[in-house]
């Protein structure tokens, strides 16, 4: 029975340590402040935050969508350096328009307003052989005690 226990703390401290290793999710949204067209250019990127700094770089890009005033931004190629917002280099943002595109979209970051929000850290799933793997070690040990009351 003592093995049983070992194996259900070694479980239950693996999800724990799983859970605290997850960096956060944030939102970034920028928003163009002032827009001759008069159709304002926006996008919002949520990324994970793997090395904890609170700032928006490339490599942790989750997910992005974006309009600008004649269609939908489809890809990054550049980002600027905003501080308390991004990490990266340059002055302005780059997108690609239009899909399979080759034209690219440059804008100046100081046009932008910007903001981002924690939206949560993701969920680590117990996996489904997880109650499997518990219900199968509870029936050994149930076994184990019951074979040792027959030995005569």
């Amino acid at each position: 029975m003592s093995s049983l226990r070992i194996a259900v703390s070694a479980i239950v401290s693996l999800s724990i340590n799983l859970s605290a290793a997850n960096a956060a999710i944030y939102r970034l949204d920028a928003a163009r402040t002032s827009d001759a067209i008069g159709q304002g250019d926006f996008f919002y990127i949520e990324y994970e935050d793997v090395d904890s700094d609170q700032l928006f770089s490339l490599d942790e890009m989750l997910n992005f969508s974006g309009y600008y005033a004649f269609g939908m931004f489809h890809e990054f190629f550049a980002i600027p350096e905003i501080e308390g917002f991004t990490d990266g280099g340059g002055e302005v943002w780059t997108f690609q328009r239009g899909e399979g595109g080759i034209a690219k979209y440059s804008i100046n970051h100081r046009e932008f307003t910007y903001q981002v929000n924690e939206i949560g850290a993701p969920e680590v799933p117990v996996p489904a052989a997880l109650p499997l793997f518990l219900s199968g070690m509870l029936g050994f040990g149930f076994l184990s005690r019951r074979k040792k009351r027959f030995v005569v």
